[in-house]
């Protein structure tokens, strides 16, 4: 079940689209204004492009089998050429191949942490594989992927995320904030962090959202009332809408839900975490 969850997480990270190949050709041809004689031939690249990016376009026709045989391996290989020149993107993709594996190449974790740790520390700000590489970074550390388990170094990866504008790491960044796990527990730091990312649109964070809401924690006020109840409801079926499945078990969960009723949930809670 674990390896169930972590493939989901994952493949919805790295976007892997079983129609993907002709996607990514078409992809690959509109980025560097590609010729079909280039993919075929492409010692012909180097009369146009660095060699930093003509070994980033030879290994995405290697991870994506475009014009030649699909083999992660030989992709490593140009994207490792690549990444030794700078090219986050390529630290990135290097990352990403390892931790799938297949198509010749070992699945390797650790040296997955390796390749995204290079990209996660580049001093780049504009560049969203570098911000990408640091949300997997935090979400490696905190279920001790490929590394020791460390909430802490989890933590400040998401921060940095965040940081630059990558709001799926601020409902992850909520969730160690709600139980001071590698941080000093905060609420009002959870429910802020659940906010911006749920006003960003991730489903996940409404549902957390909408349960603070629920029994006014990290809210303004600290006693629940019909309004964040309300409020709380709105999320949940903004979620619900977008299929989200836990946000559809909480509505009908939370459909008579009274302030008193929240208040004692609110009780229950305090008293099992003390």
């Amino acid at each position: 079940m674990k390896a169930c969850f972590f493939k989901r997480k994952f493949d919805k990270i790295f976007n892997r689209d079983p129609g993907l190949p002709e996607k990514a050709k078409k992809k690959l041809w509109n980025r560097f204004k590609l010729s079909e004689n280039e993919l075929t031939a492409p010692e012909t690249l180097a009369c146009r492009f660095p060699e930093a990016i003509v070994n980033f376009i030879r290994g995405y026709q290697a991870e994506h089998g475009i014009c030649v045989q699909k083999d992660y391996k030989k992709a490593f290989e140009f994207f490792e050429k690549a990444a030794n020149m700078g090219n986050a993107e390529a630290m990135f993709k290097s990352g990403k191949l390892h931790f799938i594996g297949g198509f010749r190449l070992k699945q390797d974790y650790e040296g997955s942490v390796k390749w995204f740790l290079k990209a996660a520390t580049l001093d780049k700000t504009d560049d969203m594989r570098v911000f990408r590489a640091q949300y997997i970074l935090g979400l490696l550390y905190t279920f001790g992927i490929g590394v020791n388990k460390d909430y802490r170094k989890a933590a400040k990866m998401y921060e940095k995320s965040v940081a630059n504008g990558f709001t799926a790491s601020a409902n992850n960044l909520g969730s160690l904030y709600a139980q001071g796990l590698g941080v000093v527990k905060s609420y009002m730091k959870s429910f802020y962090h659940f906010k911006m990312c749920a006003e960003d649109g991730h489903t996940g964070a409404m549902v957390n959202l909408a349960k603070a809401y629920f029994i006014a924690e990290g809210t303004e006020l600290t006693e629940p009332t019909q309004e964040f109840i309300n409020e709380g409801k709105k999320w949940l079926q903004i979620a619900a809408a977008e299929g989200d499945q836990r946000a559809i078990a909480e509505l009908q969960i939370s459909q008579d839900l009274t302030p008193p009723h929240a208040m004692m949930i609110k009780l229950v809670k305090i008293m099992e975490s003390d």
